[in-house]
């Protein structure tokens, strides 16, 4: 999370007042009069005229002041839906709960985990009704996602972290009897600062490794599903902070948030950049706004389904089509569950969502969201579960009851 930016092209960001100055003097000594001087060349009018001009300048100013100005929830017609659980709260007081994943169990889906990050102690492991079932301190885990990949000893259920304590990605392994996770080690990254992160599989079944920087890289290993040793294959460069990405494996491209800027799909073969393709950008006032953060795909019917986005600086999450020309299909937040005593959510960072059939009470899928602000009662950020059914409801989508 990062600071709203200024937009550009705006009297924000192309005016910049003068900095003020003092003349310190001495105490007890009286301050010079002070002598007004007029340039006799400079006419009533033309005073006139540098007045309103100045006026309109200080009004524009005092705008800028209160930040940025995008189009309402109200203007975009966005929908409410709520919570129906939600995590403990973290034990670490201020920013530290991030980003979520779902991994779904194969052999029964309503004992499927979320896994959360505390980015400024480790990484929780969740039920579906949000009650936490592990917790493993690992350090400084921003980002979280999770990959099941087939080896010559069946698969293997891997779960990966980018760690800020020692800049790499911690690698952890899923076990479907007892939904523990047990240590891999860690794969070091020595191209840049490990920040935001995402798992995939690429068109030949490797798994794939994608770590974005706060410089705007995003670092792409292949892990060798045995041993989970890394091999780094190529970085891809944008111009400002990356954080939020989802790996589209069965349509063979990442979304990737950048984070002043909007949503880009990168097509790639194996991790090598073949084509880039905007999804949306904040200038388009369809509901995206700075700061750009979690990323997520809610699968559909043949490859199909939708893009949900964090619109952190909006407190609202946009939703587009998950294939090209990746349609805008709409706006929502997620409002206080008054019956079951849940907060609503605001300036969310991380995401997940998965359209999985998570038992009885989840046919559609989930959505789990970091909540910056939990009250009802006052505590430390969460995280918050959403059935996908009202969001497809809401909205109109596949999914919907």
């Amino acid at each position: 999370m990062t600071n709203m930016a200024t937009p550009p092209n705006s009297v924000c960001a192309t005016h910049t007042r003068p900095a003020l100055s003092w003349t310190l003097r001495p105490v007890g000594t009286k301050p010079r009069r002070a002598v007004h001087i007029q340039s006799p060349d400079i006419s009533g009018e033309t005073l006139m005229q540098r007045s309103l001009i100045s006026a309109a300048l200080l009004l524009a100013l005092s705008a800028c002041a209160s930040g940025p100005k995008f189009a309402s929830n109200e203007e975009l017609g966005a929908k409410s839906v709520t919570a129906f659980a939600e995590t403990p709260a973290v034990a670490t007081a201020e920013d530290a709960a991030d980003d979520p994943a779902i991994w779904v169990n194969p052999d029964d889906a309503s004992k499927s985990l979320i896994l959360g990050t505390n980015k400024k102690a480790g990484l929780h492991v969740y039920d579906l009704q949000g009650q936490s079932k592990q917790f493993l301190p690992v350090g400084d885990v921003n980002n979280v996602d999770v990959r099941t990949v087939t080896t010559s000893r069946g698969p293997r259920h891997i779960a990966a972290a980018t760690n800020r304590t020692d800049n790499s990605v911690a690698l952890f392994e899923i076990n479907t009897t007892n939904g523990e996770l047990t240590s891999l080690g860690a794969l070091p990254i020595s191209q840049g600062e490990v920040y935001g992160y995402c798992l995939g599989l690429s068109a030949s079944g490797s798994l794939m490794s994608y770590v974005t920087t706060k410089a705007g890289q995003v670092i792409v290993h292949r892990i060798q599903p045995g041993d989970m040793r890394g091999e780094y294959v190529s970085t891809w460069k944008f111009d400002g902070q990356l954080e939020g990405c989802a790996s589209d494996d069965e349509n063979g491209v990442v979304f990737i948030g950048e984070e002043e800027n909007g949503v880009y799909s990168v097509k790639h073969a194996d991790g090598m950049e073949i084509e880039r393709t905007i999804v949306d950008t904040v200038a388009n006032d369809r509901g995206l706004v700075v700061d750009v953060e979690g990323v997520d795909i809610w699968k559909g019917a043949d490859n199909g389904g939708y893009l949900v986005v964090s619109s952190q600086g909006a407190n609202r999450f946009v939703v587009y089509d998950r294939k090209a020309p990746y349609e805008w299909r709409g706006v929502f937040h997620i409002v206080d569950n008054t019956a079951n005593g849940i907060d609503g959510v605001d300036t969310t960072d991380g995401l997940s969502v998965s359209s999985a059939a998570l038992g009885d009470g989840l046919p559609q899928g989930l959505l789990v969201v970091q909540d910056n602000t939990n009250t009802n009662p006052d505590a430390n950020q969460n995280f918050k579960l959403v059935d996908w059914r009202s969001i497809a409801t809401a909205l109109s989508l596949d999914g919907a009851e």
